[in-house]
């Protein structure tokens, strides 16, 4: 087991309880989204058996002397940092499986399903295929699965069909491999696009942009993640839930327009958004209308809104 986050966790778990034996867990740095980190891994590895290895760099070192000790047939990554080199990959008997959460040989990199909800596919999709020592997100695909997509699904949402779908695609997947050999998979045969990171400063909303573009970055900032975020005046506002609504007006976009039912109304490059969960730094997230509490005031940079 190679990687990081609650997924790869509850992958190893699954094959734990199907009876695979992990003789090795590598896993890197955290980020502050993860709800499973070093010390959770350290303690699978115990009650596995496994030598635990924590390292940010599985290419070389301790890590490194660690897949050549443990001879394993094949591994299991979610969510390292880097490519996995060659040197490493070939001291596994059959390679190495990735879970990936992006449609390949699209969203190929980092931050995929933000990135996809962000573009308004109709899917998100979470990939497994053999690893590629040389290209990023390239290898063989050897399962797919599929999540329906609208304008109001949160990347929570994906995250937990991520969660769930893993083991029982790293149990399926194994299993076959432990009874009938490795599967060759399907080659991309595209070169598809690759995605970056995204930064929290990211999320920050755009007033100017139309209201349907103002929910996607709303929820693909949602959390896990930091959220997105406004001004009303000097105070920062994290955005968690928005909605989109068709409205034809005249307005300067970022304008507090109404305020109804503990939301809030504001004008966009087209439609309204209407804020519906707003929190304050370092506060509990409260129904946009307790904090935003007056209409014809300003969001934005260049807006001012009365304390």
């Amino acid at each position: 087991m190679i990687g990081r986050t609650q997924i790869l966790y509850a992958a190893a778990e699954r094959l734990l309880a199907d009876g695979f034996h992990i003789p090795l867990i590598i896993t890197a740095t955290e980020a502050p989204e993860y709800t499973r980190g070093r010390a959770d891994f350290a303690s699978l590895a115990e009650r596995a058996g496994a030598r635990f290895v924590f390292s940010d760099d599985v290419n070389g070192g301790e890590a490194l002397r660690a897949l050549a000790d443990a001879e394993v047939d094949a591994g299991l990554s979610v969510n390292w940092p880097r490519l996995i080199r060659s040197e490493a990959i070939a001291l596994t008997r059959h390679g190495i499986v990735n879970v990936h959460p992006g449609d390949l040989p699209n969203y190929k990199g980092n931050a995929c399903p933000n990135w996809a909800l962000l573009k308004g596919e109709p899917r998100l999709t979470v990939c497994c295929h053999w690893m590629d020592p040389d290209r990023l997100d390239a290898g063989n695909i050897l399962a797919k699965r599929h999540m329906p997509a609208t304008l109001d699904t949160r990347i929570g949402e994906f995250y937990a069909f991520w969660e769930n779908s893993t083991p029982e695609m790293a149990s399926e997947l194994f299993t076959t491999m432990r009874q009938a050999g490795p599967p060759a998979g399907t080659a991309q045969t595209a070169e598809g696009f690759r995605c970056f990171p995204r930064r929290p400063e990211d999320g920050e909303v755009n007033w100017n942009s139309d209201g349907s573009t103002i929910v996607r970055l709303v929820n693909a900032s949602s959390e896990p993640f930091a959220g997105a975020f406004t001004w009303a005046g000097d105070r920062r506002l994290t955005v968690w839930r928005a909605r989109y609504e068709e409205s034809n007006y005249l307005a300067v976009p970022g304008h507090v327009a109404a305020r109804r039912n503990g939301e809030v109304a504001v004008t966009c490059g087209a439609g309204l958004v209407w804020l519906q969960s707003v929190s304050e730094l370092g506060q509990e997230r409260r129904p946009a209308a307790e904090i935003i509490r007056m209409s014809h005031t300003r969001l934005g940079r260049n807006g001012a809104i009365p304390s």
